[in-house]
């Protein structure tokens, strides 16, 4: 999201006791008088009110619910206001995280808005292999995203949920971990049209892991493997300039499973790539993370698995220098952010 105002609030006046010709002046008697705006900071903030929520856009509506002011919050989830001093509804938020409140904009700072979770859910398919080791679903509930089918999770069971009648309007976020026999969820009747319309509705859908070729069924032709590596612990170059001012960090620390695939960057796709990092035996840094814009809807692409949140930490922490060991991770301080704004 890119920060942006849709009101440029020069001066705005006051008509008292004062008669207007016509809309645009000119004006009888007096000319109005300038009101001074209020110059505040306004916050942010995560469910547990403990921590700013970066990168959400955030508008203000005046009384004739007006959108007077649209902004995308800081790595801290703040943002500038400059407005005349009058009460406005403020709404932030992707779908998955809402916050709406209203404001009396008369002295700053402004006290934080918290996000709420609202009504779309998440659901998770994953291998019994991908249960013990990718903790997407984790990442989600320390989200505070509801998420559904905990599994494991077979090809037929996975088909048959995405082409069901009732569709996936329910859910906000898809995610998909493991090595699903994925032809043979292609077989199973509508369940890649059932995926595509999920897209369609503007959908995020998450593959970790082995699922990619899910991504290939999709868009044929559009995506390979570049390489495989062993395990092990890599510098990985924030690519994308927003993430890397949400993070306020240019790298971070990510940790690779043994196997893990690195991918191709998709051709004929809109596609960022998020992190970049080099392993052992390739020259050429490879995108470890991707986001991509399939049928409408978003697919967040990672070649490493999803850590589980730090007890009690929304987050699973600011990005800090990497210690020589490896032992910092980054991997859920960047996933926590592509989630909210899927």
């Amino acid at each position: 999201m890119h920060a942006s105002r849709l009101v440029s609030v020069l001066s705005l006046f006051a008509l008292a006791g004062c008669d207007w010709a016509a809309a645009d002046g000119p004006w009888n008697g007096e000319p109005p008088t300038a009101v001074e705006l209020v110059d505040a900071t306004g916050a942010i903030c995560a469910p547990d009110g403990m921590r700013g929520a970066p990168g959400l856009t955030v508008r203000w509506f005046d009384a004739l619910d007006q959108a007077v002011l649209e902004e995308t919050t800081d790595p801290w989830g703040r943002y500038p206001v400059s407005l005349p001093p009058a009460r406005y509804t403020v709404a932030a938020g992707d779908g998955v995280f809402d916050a709406l409140g209203v404001v009396s904009l008369d002295e700053a700072p402004q006290a934080p808005l918290c996000l709420q979770r609202s009504a779309p859910q998440a659901l998770v398919l994953r291998t019994e292999l991908a249960s013990a080791t990718d903790l997407i679903d984790a990442r989600l509930d320390g989200l505070g995203i509801e998420h559904v089918h905990d599994g494991p999770t077979d090809a037929t069971t996975a088909g048959q949920l995405l082409g069901s009648p009732a569709g996936l309007v329910d859910y906000g976020v898809l995610a998909v971990a493991g090595a699903l026999d994925f032809d043979a969820l292609a077989a199973e009747p509508g369940a890649l049209d059932g995926l595509r319309e999920f897209l369609g509705n503007g959908g995020g859908l998450y593959l970790s892991g082995e699922a990619w070729p899910l991504l290939e069924l999709l868009a044929p032709g559009r995506i390979g493997a570049a390489a495989h590596t062993a395990e092990g612990f890599v510098e990985a170059d924030v690519a994308d300039a927003t993430l890397a001012l949400q993070l306020d960090h240019d790298t971070v620390g990510v940790r690779l499973h043994a196997g893990a695939v690195i991918f191709d960057e998709p051709s004929d796709l809109e596609v960022d790539v998020l992190l970049r990092g080099t392993v052992d035996g390739v020259d050429e840094p490879l995108p470890l993370l991707q986001r991509l814009r399939v049928e409408g809807g978003t697919v967040v692409l990672s070649s490493f698995l999803a850590p589980g949140p730090r007890p009690g930490e929304w987050w699973m922490g600011p990005p800090t220098d990497v210690l020589p060991d490896g032992s910092w991770d980054g991997r859920g301080a960047v996933l926590d952010r592509l989630i909210l704004q899927m």
